[in-house]
């Protein structure tokens, strides 16, 4: 097992693993501390899960040198763990905004959605972007959303401005992402992916936070 000789493959897959590590936080946090039975529970640690088993594929995708056919089929793989990160993210969201039986039936709807996203990036010549647009879409809506929530101070949703500093973020890390150009040099030049993983990780710990004052408050 060989690694990637290039620099930006490697600090791609250092920055992968530290968003990886920022999801093992929440799952953890979340296993570990909060002492809830309820779907809100079980749906952020499934989506911290699928981040942290994306982010470890697309670390070995990045990091490790392997034959052409097989860096192929990683892909896919990343691209399969993305689109059901999300579709997890909508459902995590839906608890929040509307309520959670409407999320734990909106659960064969938003597979279908994420079905049809998969098959439609295939054709595409960049294959990320069609899940970069729903990611960016339905964070969007999620920002909205935690922001109308908050404002009226519903005592339901602490914690509900930290979810969408969460949003804000993430929306401007897959920015970074679509936009494809972004490029600093600090010590080591830092493409538009590495800055995209350093962005998402702080979006992640501002959820994380807000899951925290929230369940502090109950």
């Amino acid at each position: 097992m060989k690694l990637e000789d290039g620099e930006i493959d490697l600090l791609t897959a250092i920055t992968n693993l530290g968003l990886a590590l920022v999801a093992l936080i929440g799952t953890f946090y979340l296993l570990a501390f909060v002492n809830d039975k309820h779907w809100k529970k079980k749906v952020w640690i499934i989506f911290f899960s699928v981040m942290f088993a994306a982010s470890v594929v697309a670390a070995v995708y990045h990091g490790i040198a392997f034959p052409s056919y097989f860096r192929a089929c990683l892909w896919y793989v990343v691209l399969a763990l993305l689109g059901l990160l999300i579709s997890v993210f909508v459902l995590a969201v839906s608890v929040d905004l509307i309520g959670e039986n409407f999320s734990k039936r909106a659960i064969w709807p938003v597979l279908l959605i994420f079905l049809m996203v998969f098959v439609f990036s295939i054709s595409l010549k960049d294959k990320i972007f069609a899940f970069a647009i729903y990611q960016f879409s339905i964070t969007a809506v999620a920002f909205v959303g935690y922001i109308v929530l908050a404002a009226k101070r519903q005592n339901s949703l602490c914690g509900g401005w930290l979810m969408a500093l969460g949003s804000v973020v993430s929306i401007f890390a897959m920015a970074v992402q679509l936009d494809g150009s972004l490029s600093i040099n600090i010590i080591w030049e830092l493409n538009h992916n590495i800055i995209y993983h350093f962005i998402q990780a702080l979006g992640v710990i501002f959820f994380i936070l807000g899951l925290h004052k929230f369940y502090l408050k109950k």
